[in-house]
């Protein structure tokens, strides 16, 4: 049953967005705040540095983004936390103009690897969010004065539309992800080979590989397109147009105003076109000389990334993340022959082979619960044991000698530090190896020997190869280039992969000497600078045009080791991550399609070798501040946890229509959140509310609530009652893996209970105060993936328990306890059928003063609580409602309850069907054939539970649909047969059974 006090908590999940994540820091830090001129930026202590430079940052993008987006959006509020190795960002203008910001650069082959800052790019990409998200005028300006900032036409828009702008204006000129030589590589496979996604599906959920990706991708290459040929005046004035409408949903509308009276269909079209003749021309030129043709060895698709030979040469290992299941690392032969999941790994998955069965892998989970981090496990892939090595390390790409004693990996140090370091297996004990402020390491390669160790180095600007020996460093090479994934042949020479030509290619280092890498330790390079441009507009290099170079200042000596580099591959999407086998014979690298990443090979023959292009220019970065003087103090939740709008509701209870207002709040660093609605009764003339509080300042959260509402007395036709809680309080004892979590809880509640109006003579509801202490422990490793038309397998369990009585200040005196469980399945030889298993037991015992505990019915209509929480997505742990289709809503009740489902789900098509930017769109249908058992019961004489247990049987069609472009939303349709008693004595005519049509949301279970 959806309940008042899980809206409530609904409702806290909506207007506060520090609440959308429940618990997201650790209630030990010590939080403060820097006070900028347009910034307030709250950071824990330990992060003083980071935090400085990121005002900084902030700074700058406001200086940059004014004279584009020219309106002042007043304070925006960012929080700064280094809580996770996953990169990231958001950005909200509802309640508040909101930033979040993780304070961690991004991994080497992240979508966001192209950066001359990643700070002052993910500083910009996320305050012109603020600037576009929040941008309105007339009617929707007089609305929100009133109700607060609710109506954002804007805010209202594709994702591609809002990211897109976003991606426009992220980084300097020649970095950023719409020069981005990967995400190139993304469009050029999607143009090639079936064309650019249609509009409808890239303005709402995709299906397809890349994903939500695709809104970065192609939005940022559209509004580029827009830019290079209207101007970047038509796309702000488009933007302050759009602001104003009322309907924020007719944004092809207003594109004609704007872009050559072209609505975003025909302009879509015209951007393919152009896009197509791109790529053409890209490959012609690759064409013009023997092409490197992938001979695959996978065809998974999606992200099949790290390759590894064994040091036998009897497979290859790799990390794969597919659509259609679990994480993990699999094996193939050189032939090609799949050796199948080797071992289940979840987030990170970088890894290296110590021996045919034993790897040392990088896995990221929550460690103390509030924080993401990777650390480094010791792998049989034989048996999946694992074994941790380090903890709390924020390790990740760890690379091993076989048969070593050693393991070279990447560590985060410190908030936005990275480190190369180094773990002795034997004794447990890690050291680092190499660290620069300011600067980024990755993929760390040990040599054949053991004595050095190749890695990248993003510094200044730039990315390049470079080798350590013995605590000195020096450059492998020295250019404007992109170089990724350094990797030893058994010769001694240097495998990596570049983006110098503007598709990614292997390329091969030869050493002039034996001992050309044997040299002193080179002092720091000194930064580059640019003459910097006067808007982010200038910043964007065109997508169709070559960008007017910019002249670079010039780079202080570096210690360069003498040799030559020669081309290797000549692929026409890109080759990642080279890796030679143990012989020098074959090369396995990671190349690319429309599907995504998969594993190939080639021959490594030296006679196809070419000398390498000369790396064109990159223009350096954008300079700021990176240590500004602004004014520190400790942080204060009041400013933000005032109610900042509020919305008109109404409804109906069970005396009838209700009207009344909702409002919440919510500190922005999410120590304290709130909710309220406040309705009248009309049908009793009296007042009803809901009040919630959640604290997350108690390492265990604390959950508060208090509310009243009228509902229809159990049992009793035409009698209702007041049911009015003046206090729940619980708190949460929660456990949190990656895919898998637990939640204790343990509270108290005082709960009055009255018949309204009732008729002449004694009833069986007796009025009373209930005063309960409950507590309940829920768990689930249930999973779904990107193709799952449902969870496809693992389970949710939860049991619950209350006890009222006279020795806790109650009139009544009974105890109750529930079982839920849910089980899923997937039917062997199928990828997405799944057999999904519900079952519930309920008792109880004492006196209930006429409360009925358990009640069982058909399916309840949907409810404005269910909309919300099902558009929301929030997903329901453990026991879902309990039905009996084919029965009327409600119609068994008693003191005790049973109830089991069996599903068998399936896929019927997934047409992905919507009309240009119409905000309805309908992504997949699937279906489903149910048995549904059970009874709620009140024990008597003549009959065992068993023989009054009810069946029902039906179908279902389940509509999944994306509404307002970003809101999932499923809808069901079914009929459910009531089939009687089957195991009551003489198989009597059952009154209630009925042919139920129903049409509801969210899953069953």
């Amino acid at each position: 049953m959806i309940t008042r006090t899980r809206l409530l908590a609904a409702l806290l999940l909506v207007g506060a967005p520090a609440a959308a994540r429940p618990q997201p820091y650790d209630p030990r830090l010590r939080w403060l705040t820097l006070e900028t001129p347009h910034f307030q930026l709250h950071y824990y202590a330990g992060e003083e540095a980071l935090a400085r430079r990121t005002a900084g940052a902030l700074e700058r993008a406001h200086e940059l983004m004014q004279p584009f987006l020219p309106w002042d959006p007043g304070r925006t509020q960012v929080v700064l936390a280094d809580n996770s190795d996953d990169e990231n960002g958001s950005a909200t203008p509802f309640p508040y103009n909101t930033i979040r910001l993780i304070g961690t650069p991004p991994d080497s082959l992240s979508e966001l690897n192209d950066y001359s800052d990643w700070l002052l790019s993910l500083s910009a990409h996320e305050y012109t969010h603020i600037l576009h998200l929040g941008r309105v005028s007339g009617i929707p300006a007089g609305i929100d004065a009133i109700l607060g900032p609710i109506w954002l036409p804007n805010a209202m828009v594709p994702s591609w539309l809002s990211e897109g702008l976003a991606v426009l204006h992220e980084s300097g000129p020649g970095h950023g992800r719409n020069a981005s030589a990967l995400f190139d590589m993304y469009a050029r496979a999607m143009v090639t080979e079936g064309g650019l996604f249609p509009l409808p599906e890239v303005s709402n959920l995709p299906l397809d590989w890349p994903l939500g990706t695709t809104w970065y991708l192609l939005g940022g290459r559209f509004l580029s397109f827009l830019c290079e040929r209207y101007g970047p005046g038509a796309i702000a004035a488009f933007v302050d147009e759009q602001g104003r409408w009322v309907w924020p949903f007719a944004i092809g509308v207003v594109a004609e105003h704007h872009f050559g009276g072209k609505d975003f269909q025909d302009l879509w079209r015209e951007f393919a076109a152009e896009l197509a003749a791109r790529y053409a021309a890209q490959l012609a030129d690759v064409r013009s000389r023997p092409v490197t043709a992938p001979n695959w060895l996978t065809r998974r698709g999606a992200q099949v990334l790290h390759p590894r030979w064994a040091p036998d040469g009897s497979f290859i290992a790799y990390w794969d993340e597919g659509l259609d299941g679990p994480q993990g690392l699999r094996r193939v032969t050189a032939e090609g022959q799949d050796l199948g999941l080797a071992a289940e790994v979840n987030a990170d998955g970088t890894f290296a082979l110590r021996s045919p069965r034993e790897a040392i892998v990088a896995i990221a989970d929550y460690y103390d619960y509030y924080w993401f981090y990777g650390d480094l496990y010791r792998l049989d892939l034989e048996t999946g044991r694992r074994e941790r090595l380090t903890r709390g390390e924020r390790a990740t790409e760890p690379d091993v000698l076989p048969g070593g004693e050693f393991v070279a990996y990447v560590a985060r140090v410190g908030p936005g530090e990275m480190a190369l370091k180094r773990l002795w297996l034997s004794t447990g004990r890690t050291e680092v190896l190499f660290r620069r402020a300011g600067s980024q390491v990755y993929h760390p390669s040990i040599s054949p020997d053991g004595r050095r160790i190749a890695f990248e180095l993003q510094a200044d600007g730039r990315r390049d190869i470079v080798v350590w020996e013995a605590g000195c460093v020096a450059w492998v090479t020295n250019d404007d280039a992109i170089d990724t994934g350094p990797s030893w042949m058994p010769d001694g020479r240097l495998l990596f992969s570049s983006d110098r030509s503007g598709i990614y290619d292997v390329y091969v280092f030869d050493p002039a000497s034996p001992d050309a890498f044997a040299l002193p330790e080179p002092a720091p390079p000194a930064p580059l600078s640019v003459p910097e441009p006067a808007t982010f507009l200038s910043l964007v290099p065109p997508l169709l045009a070559p960008a007017e170079p910019l002249a670079l200042a010039p780079r202080a000596p570096v210690p360069v080791v003498p040799g030559r580099v020669r081309q290797v591959t000549n692929s026409e999407m890109g080759a990642l991550e080279p890796e030679p086998s143990p012989d020098g014979r074959r090369l396995a690298y990671v190349s690319y399609s429309r599907a995504g990443y998969d594993l190939a090979w080639a021959p490594i023959d030296e006679s196809t070798w070419t000398e390498a292009r000369p790396a064109g220019p990159r223009p350096a970065g954008i300079t700021y501040d990176e240590s500004p003087e602004y004014p520190s103090h400790p942080y204060d939740p009041l400013p933000t946890l005032r109610p900042f709008y509020w919305l008109p509701t109404f409804g109906w209870d069970a005396a009838g229509f209700t009207l009344g207002a909702l409002t919440s709040g919510a500190d922005v660093v999410g120590l304290h959140s709130w909710a309220l609605t406040l309705s009248w009764s009309f049908g009793t003339a009296s007042p009803v509310y809901d009040l919630a509080y959640v604290g997350s300042w108690l390492r265990t959260p604390l959950v508060a609530d208090s509310n009243r509402y009228v509902a229809y007395a159990p049992g009793l036709t035409g009698v209702l009652e007041e049911v009015w809680t003046p206090l729940r309080v619980s708190v949460l004892a929660p456990v949190r893996e990656l895919y898998e979590t637990m939640t204790l809880s343990f509270g108290w509640s005082g709960t009055f209970f009255r018949a309204i109006n009732p008729p002449p003579g004694a009833l069986p509801l007796r009025n009373g105060f209930r005063s309960m202490v409950s507590g309940s422990v829920s768990y689930s490793d249930a999973r779904q993936f990107v193709n799952s038309i449902s969870n496809v397998m693992g389970i949710q369990a939860t049991l619950a328990g209350g006890l009222t009585s006279p020795a806790l200040g109650s009139d009544y005196n009974y105890a109750l306890a529930q079982a839920a469980f849910n089980g899923y399945l997937r039917v062997p030889w199928t990828e997405q059928v799944v057999l999904a298993l519900h079952l519930s037991v309920g008792t109880s015992q004492g006196d209930f003063g006429g409360q009925v505990p358990f009640s069982l019915g058909g399916v309840p209509p949907p409810n404005v609580a269910q909309v919300l929480l099902t558009a929301l997505g929030f997903a329901q742990t453990g026991a879902q409602p309990d039905q009996l289709r084919g029965y009327p809503e409600g119609i068994f009740t008693g003191s005790h309850l049973t109830s089991g489902t069996l599903e068998l789900r399936f896929p019927i098509v997934a047409p992905q069907w919507g009309i240009s930017t119409w905000p309805v769109y309908l992504r997949r249908i699937s279906g489903a054939l149910f048995v549904d058992s059970g009874i709620a019961w009140v024990p008597v004489p003549e009959y065992a539970w068993w023989q009054r247990v009810r069946l029902g049987a039906g179908g279902e069609a389940r509509f999944e649909l994306v509404v307002g472009f970003v809101l999932p939303l499923v809808v069901r349709v079914g009929i459910g047969q009531g089939l009687g008693a089957p195991f009551a004595p003489g198989h009597p005519h059952d009154p209630y059974a009925e042919t139920e049509l129903y049409v509801t949301l969210g899953d069953a279970f």
